[in-house]
């Protein structure tokens, strides 16, 4: 089965559950793979990695999210929802050891330092 397959499979079955942490990470790894990997994960990337120090930089998940949505992909913000904005931002946190909570990130829930969990 082709990966761009696979991938489609994994977000219908996702889609038919209840909103999950992991629910909400596993469609946040799914759309950086089709949407942002390609910049950020290999050597001629033109992004930077996305390591916890420049995901931290932006100091709130609620600000790493509202960059997200407004700058990326690179010169085309806005061209996902913002429930994809909201599943990538989950994915990048928890992929990084900087999530927190046992409820899906939403607007609601995302105003917490990321500073304080780099330490």
């Amino acid at each position: 089965m082709q990966r761009g397959a696979v991938l489609l499979l994994l977000l219908l079955v996702v889609a038919c559950q209840r909103d999950t942490v992991p629910a909400q990470q596993a469609r946040g790894a799914a759309t950086y793979a089709a949407y942002c990997e390609a910049c950020h994960e290999q050597n001629d990337g033109i992004g930077p990695r996305l390591t916890p120090t420049v995901l931290a930089s932006r100091m709130t998940a609620e600000r790493l999210f509202a960059y997200n949505r407004d700058k990326m992909p690179y010169n085309a913000g806005r061209l996902l929802t913002n429930q994809q904005y909201w599943d990538i931002t989950a994915f990048l946190l928890a992929r990084s050891g900087l999530a927190s909570g046992n409820e899906p990130l939403r607007a609601e829930n995302a105003d917490f330092p990321l500073l304080q969990r780099t330490q």
